[in-house]
């Protein structure tokens, strides 16, 4: 996903806000329940507040959003291994929490899955905060310059 693109929608959407009041606002809401349906809608207003209360306690412990290719066989063996051996080698630290999700819809190969369940904390609901800490606005709150879409983790 384009950078540039993403600044541009985001800064657009806020414009329409403050043109039209909240009337636009609700128009906005209106229409994503009726594209996405209300699960989406509700996943992000509860992510919000959780992504700045993640922020905020970052200098005690950190807690990281990530993502999982489960869908291709060579991406969810990689890199479920390649995490999984990171940690035994403690190359990442003591006071962490790393929360992933599936990106890549129905499992290729349900071995790997039940082995990442069983050694990560795997859930589609960490996929709200993932994509609410990669937003601009955050980044701007907290003075931080990360990638858009961290393969990894946020």
């Amino acid at each position: 996903m384009d950078i540039e693109y993403n600044r541009k929608f985001w800064l657009r959407q806020f414009l329409h806000i403050k043109k039209g009041g909240w009337s636009e606002v609700k128009r906005k809401v209106k229409l994503s329940i009726e594209i996405y349906g209300p699960i989406p809608l509700i996943g992000f207003i509860v992510s919000v507040p959780l992504v700045l209360i993640v922020r905020l306690i970052r200098p005690w412990i950190l807690i990281r959003f990530g993502f999982i290719i489960f869908g291709r066989i060579g991406h969810n063996a990689f890199d479920l291994e390649y995490y999984l051996t990171e940690k035994r080698l403690g190359l990442h630290p003591e006071r962490s929490m790393d929360l992933f999700f599936n990106q890549g819809g129905k499992s290729a190969n349900n071995f790997y899955l039940i082995l990442g369940k069983r050694n990560l904390k795997i859930s589609n609901f960490y996929k709200y905060p993932f994509l609410v800490n990669a937003l601009e606005i955050i980044k701007l709150i907290f003075n931080r310059k990360l990638p858009l879409f961290n393969y990894r983790y946020c």
